[in-house]
Order: structure tokens, then C-alpha cells, then sequence
């Protein structure tokens, strides 16, 4: 498609296909070219937010080993599946602090761990049972979810931008076709 037409004079160019033409352009650039630059400028953010979080739990937690007191369910297999299906299940379990006491809690364990297995929790600094700290996939997750809800925003505002203003200029055009047509019968 050549656009050099849109700077040139014609009698049969309308003013709608010129602000049409310019809008499917803008449209075009935000989604090739604006939804990415706000994925990085809201991702990158995110994902350094998160790194440091994660520094900030990998000093405030440690890991221990606790005894598993119950089964955890077995694995899930899938009708038609070549395998199972790894989860994790909340089992409870028991542990020794540094400072000697013994812990009790729930900690997340594979599918298919027996009682009586170790396992492996974290722990704050008072030896309370904890969530390990972000590891790289949830930093990116993170960073990337971020990023592509926002990359994703920006294609919808503009997709339902250039949808708004060709419904106006389609309605223009036909209530223009409408007074041609009463004006010639």
C-alpha cells in the first residue's frame, strides 16, 4: 500500500479516508511499536522490585529439614497421558529449630512423598515455618505478567480506539450517502 497518497490532493478524497488512513497508521504503530516499549518499561521494574525482595527473603529465611507426618496424595495421571502430573499438596510436618525446640506446620510437598520422608521448609529468623523466597522464575513471572498486561492494555486501547473512530466515520460516510441519495431521487 502506497501512502504517499495521503498528502496528495484528489476531488475524490475524502476527509474520513484521510482520518481513516491516519488511524489505522497510529493504531498500527501503538500495537507494533508502543505495546512492547510499555512491556519493557513495566516489566523491567517489576522484575527488579522482585530481585530485590528476593535478596531481602534470602537473608531474613534459611532452609531446614523436617519429617513428614502424614502421606501426601498420591500423583494425578491424566486419562491419555504419557505420565503423571508432579503437585504439590500442603502435608504437616515437624522440624528442630536451631535453638533446639521442635517445630510443627504445614509445608508444601510433592505428590506421592511418604510419611516419615525429609523435607525440605523455610524458616524466619524466629523459626517460624515460612514460604521460600522468590527464586528466578517468580522474579520473571512476575516481570513478564506484568509486562504483558500492560503491553496487552495498550493493544486494547488501541484496537478499540481505531474500532471507535471508524464506527464514527461509517456512520458519517453513510448519513452523507443518505443526503446524496435524497438529494438525487
Amino acid at each position: 500500500m502506497r501512502w504517499g497518497w495521503l498528502l496528495r490532493r484528489n476531488p475524490l478524497l475524502r476527509r474520513s479516508d484521510v482520518v481513516e488512513a491516519w488511524t489505522v497508521l497510529c493504531v498500527t504503530a501503538s500495537v507494533l511499536v508502543g505495546a512492547p516499549v510499555t512491556a519493557l518499561a513495566v516489566g523491567a521494574p517489576v522484575v527488579a522490585g522482585a530481585r530485590a525482595e528476593s535478596r531481602v527473603q534470602h537473608r531474613e529465611r534459611h532452609p531446614a529439614s523436617a519429617r513428614l507426618l502424614r502421606d501426601a496424595p498420591p500423583a494425578v495421571t491424566w486419562a491419555g497421558s504419557s505420565g503423571s502430573v508432579r503437585t504439590m499438596h500442603q502435608v504437616p510436618v515437624r522440624w528442630k529449630a536451631a535453638d533446639g525446640t521442635v517445630g510443627t506446620g504445614t509445608a508444601r510437598v510433592p505428590a506421592g512423598t511418604t510419611s516419615g520422608e525429609p523435607a525440605r521448609i523455610w524458616l524466619d529468623r524466629r523459626g517460624r515455618l515460612t514460604e521460600a523466597p522468590l527464586d528466578t522464575s517468580d522474579i520473571w513471572l512476575r516481570g513478564v505478567s506484568a509486562g504483558a498486561a500492560a503491553g496487552s492494555g495498550v493493544v486494547t486501547v488501541a484496537l478499540l480506539a481505531g474500532w471507535s473512530v471508524r464506527r464514527h466515520l461509517d456512520r458519517g460516510r453513510l448519513a452523507a450517502w443518505d443526503r446524496a441519495w435524497a438529494a438525487w431521487v
